[in-house]
This record gives C-alpha cells, structure tokens and sequence, in this order.
C-alpha cells in the first residue's frame, strides 16, 4: 500500500507458534469457571527477582483475568523488579503491561471478550509484529488510558484530502521523540489514517495530530504591498502545500493589501487563488492526497486548459465553499428538468455574465436526467443554485 511509514526502528514479522498452556492460576479459573474465591484485592510485590511464571500466576489471579504463556523459554525466565508494584483489578493491567515491557515481553489480548491475554517476548534485535496482535479501539477509548503498554489500532480523521500530510508530519514527529515510538501509520482515505502500535504510542499520535489541528496556523500580513512569490510563499507556509508558480518573466507582479489580513487555512486558500486569479494566474489541485498544488499562467491558455484540472467535488461540497477560484467538476441529479433543457437555461444565464467572469463553467449532459458542471467554484456554485430553482417540483392544483 502506497504511503505508509514504519517508525520502529527494528521491524520484524516472525512466524510466532503457541502452545495453548497457560498459567496454573489461569488453568484452574478455567476449570473451576471462576477465580479461587480467596484471590486477594492486591498484589503487592517487593523490589526484587521473581520467576516468571510466579509472576504471571500471581498478577493473573489478582486481575482475574487468563494469561497465555508463549512456548518454551519461559522455565527460567525471570521478572526483575526496580521497585514495590502493586496489582489490582481496577488498574492492575496498566501496571503488568509496564513490568512485563521493561523485561522484553509485550501483554496482548489474545480474545478480549473471554477476558485471554498472552505474552508476547520482543526480540531485542528483531522486535516484534505489532500488527498481528492489535485489537481495534475507537479514538476516545485510546484517549482515555494514553499509557496503556498494549498493541491497538484505531482510525484517525484528519484534514479533508491531508492524509498524506499528516502522515509526513507523524514521521518527522516520531523520529525525534523519545521514548522511541512503536508505531505503523497507513492511509486509509484521503482524510484518514489507521494507526497501529502500543496504545500509549497511539495516544501520543492521536494528540500530536490534534494540537497540530487545534493550534493550526494562521495568515498574517500586513497592509502594502509584496512581491507575488513571497506571497504565495507565505501561504503554501500556512495551507502546508507546495505551490509551483510557472516561470515568471520581467517584473514580478506584485499584491497589494490595503488593509491587514488574519485568515485560517480556508481564507488563506480563498485570497491566494483570488489574488492569483487577478494576476492572471489560475490556481489548481495538481494532486490534492500530496498538497501539490498548480498555477496556470492565463495568458497563455484558455480556460479549457484550466479546467482540464478541476477536482472532482460532490455539491454539497461545492456550495460549502462557494466562492473558491479554483476548477472543480461536480454531478449533479436533476429531479424533474431534462438534462437538455438545463444546459441551455444555464449557457443562457452565464452567457449575460459580466466580462468579470471570462471563464464561464461548462455543462454537460451525463443521461436524461444528469448534468455535469465544470468550471470555477464560484461558478459552479451559482450553477448549482441557479439550477436547483429551475429544477423544484411544479406546485398541482386541483381541478
């Protein structure tokens, strides 16, 4: 699948077998259909060695839960203990997941619903697969323990059409944090991401993508005047795109604010096509998933040039954003008028259009009852009302 990244620095896929044995504690909860009645509250542990096994015995039957043990290699395998844990039910597996991290063994679940987890050795020098052991958790649910030491996967929703971008911000973040992060990131959509890897690295995920949204930059310029690159400079900054301008020859045009702007993403992008527009450019989605975006030089080319990169938007879409200069394509399904009827009302009504708008939208017929509508946003937006009011049911009278 393209765009993903691994952050791990060692990944490995091994072919784990398990035995189906688990612990003595375990064993006997299974038998007996419930845990010895005596099972104490709390755990507590002191500073020290502990087998293994013991370890795990113990730890099972205080949370009540099953844990499976992996094949062989166990027997000798000791817990080293750096200070008093205690172990309850309530908040015991947190504390079991970190012991058992910090002495190279990862906790699962192996089948949550009957309460099964098993232990997981990571090889010091392989790793081991995160993937093949996550369970599926909402966001809210990862939020709510962010230092759970426990393989997950959850679905993040981010910019619409930024995935990719978020998915290179996550990479540059994860290189330089620490701890190091044991996570594998995919695109799942253009505005989604599947996130796998321990939950307390998936939490630190989750709220890095957040605060990035919620502290989103914003444009801020000053009333004068500034060359046409600085300017879209300082708004691909903010809209975190690449905007390649068209070689300019002679002067560089210029833009001229007469008062001072602050603008979210949204703005940015309206008043840098706008400004384009009015330069005699013609701004466009070169590959929206990469932030790559086009500027057409008009003078040069008409406006089926231009169109021949409009965006594929739904309506709704389209009118949510109205008053973007950029070429969008939509589809639209007409309830009563034939699809004929409308392409010529519509070439009608543009046709009286003021010179202003030198690029009029084109309408094609897609079936009896479909049209298609390429052109500027703006357009197709008016468009679109235009030919929602032409196309309301006819009122029936009685007779």
């Amino acid at each position: 699948m393209a765009g993903k990244h691994d952050f791990r620095a060692n990944h490995h896929d091994p072919t784990m077998h398990f035995h189906t044995d688990v612990s003595f504690a375990a064993l006997a909860s299974i038998l007996l259909g419930s845990l010895p009645a005596q099972a104490p509250s709390t755990l507590a542990l002191p500073v020290g060695d502990v087998p293994l096994i013991t370890f795990i015995d113990r730890c099972a039957v205080a949370l009540g839960k099953n844990v499976q043990l992996p094949p062989g290699g166990t027997a000798d395998a000791v817990v080293k203990l750096e200070r008093p844990v205690e172990i309850t039910r309530a908040g015991g597996l947190h504390t079991l997941a970190e012991v058992l991290f910090a002495n190279g063994h990862v906790l699962c679940w192996a089948n949550e619903a009957i309460g099964l987890l098993e232990l997981i050795p990571v090889d010091p020098e392989k790793g081991f697969n995160v993937r093949k052991h996550a369970v599926r958790r909402q966001v809210e649910q990862v939020l709510a323990e962010p230092d759970l030491l426990v393989p997950v996967t959850t679905a993040m929703e981010v910019r619409r059409g930024s995935s990719m971008l978020a998915l290179q911000h996550l990479a540059r973040l994860a290189r330089g944090s620490s701890p190091k992060r044991c996570l594998f990131v995919s695109e799942s959509g253009p505005d989604r991401l599947t996130v796998i890897g321990l939950q307390r690295d998936v939490a630190w995920a989750i709220t890095s993508m957040q605060s990035t949204v919620h502290a989103a930059a914003t444009l801020s310029l000053p009333a004068g005047e500034m060359p046409l690159t600085a300017f879209v400079d300082a708004c691909a900054a903010i809209l975190g795109a690449h905007v390649a301008l068209p070689p300019l020859a002679g002067a560089v045009p210029s833009v001229r604010l007469q008062s001072a702007v602050n603008l979210g993403s949204d703005g940015c992008m309206q008043l840098l096509a706008a400004q384009l527009h009015r330069a005699g450019f013609g701004l466009f989605w070169a590959n929206e998933g990469e932030r790559r975006l086009g500027v057409l030089r008009l003078d040069e080319s008409d406006a089926r040039a231009w169109f021949q990169h409009a965006t594929k938007r739904q309506p709704q879409e389209v009118l949510l954003e109205s008053p973007l200069l950029m070429p969008v394509t939509t589809t639209v399904e007409l309830a009563r008028l034939e699809a004929s009827i409308a392409c010529s009302k519509l070439r009608c009504a543009f046709a009286e259009a003021p010179p202003a708008s030198y690029c009029p939208p084109q309408f094609q017929m897609s079936g009896e009852h479909k049209l298609v509508i390429t052109g500027l946003q703006r357009d197709v937006a008016l468009a679109l009302a235009f030919v929602g009011t032409c196309d309301e049911v006819e009122p029936q009278f009685d007779k």
